[in-house]
């Protein structure tokens, strides 16, 4: 178990507060790799307790993400442009209006995303039809956890792919930092690596 004692450093615009690491533990976290030690930042989020990892400058930041399945966590550093995509697959009739009706909650729910046209055909690396929305802005990338509980809650049958842009690369990205929710399909990258 990483040991913090959580001392208050104020609280962010996105309501969280932030936290800095010393020696005690708590209850809700897991083990953390040692080397993050140093420089970890823990963001509480208000609306559900759950714990956010970062390590790093704050402007600048490291994120190690804690995956639904218990893996251990994905450690990236973010581009300082916009933080995340999110692709929304359908195939089908059915499927389609199940990927519309979770694009008009998600546009409801996160008023600050960016929106694009549904590709009803396969497109680039990805297999089947989709739509797209990104996080916008930098700024925006303390809400991943927000937005992973929500589609995770909300995606019905459907497979979403959440990608980072992480100075990793766009390989990367869309295969070991990438968060599926849902079935994992596979992207036609092959060329990328």
């Amino acid at each position: 178990m990483f040991g913090v004692t959580l001392f208050f450093i104020g609280l962010l615009s996105s309501g969280a507060f932030c936290v800095v690491p010393t020696t005690q533990s708590t209850k809700k976290q897991k083990s953390m790799p040692t080397p993050l030690a140093k420089k970890l930042f823990l963001f509480v989020n208000p609306n559900n307790g759950n714990i956010h990892y970062y390590s790093g400058e704050i402007s600048r930041l490291r994120m190690v993400t804690e995956e639904v399945n218990d893996e251990l966590p994905h450690t990236y550093t973010l581009q300082e442009r916009n933080p995340y995509d999110v692709h929304v697959y359908y195939d089908g009739p059915e499927e389609r209006e199940k990927a519309m009706d979770l694009r008009d909650k998600m546009k409801q729910e996160f008023t600050w995303m960016r929106f694009y046209s549904p590709k009803d055909r396969p497109i680039g690396p990805h297999p089947v039809p989709m739509w797209e929305a990104d996080f916008g802005s930098f700024g925006n990338r303390l809400n991943w956890n927000i937005v992973k509980e929500f589609i995770t809650k909300e995606h019905d049958t459907l497979s979403v792919l959440i990608h980072p842009h992480s100075t990793d690369g766009d390989y990367a990205d869309h295969t070991k930092n990438a968060f599926w929710i849902g079935a994992v399909l596979d992207l036609r990258i092959q060329g990328w690596n």
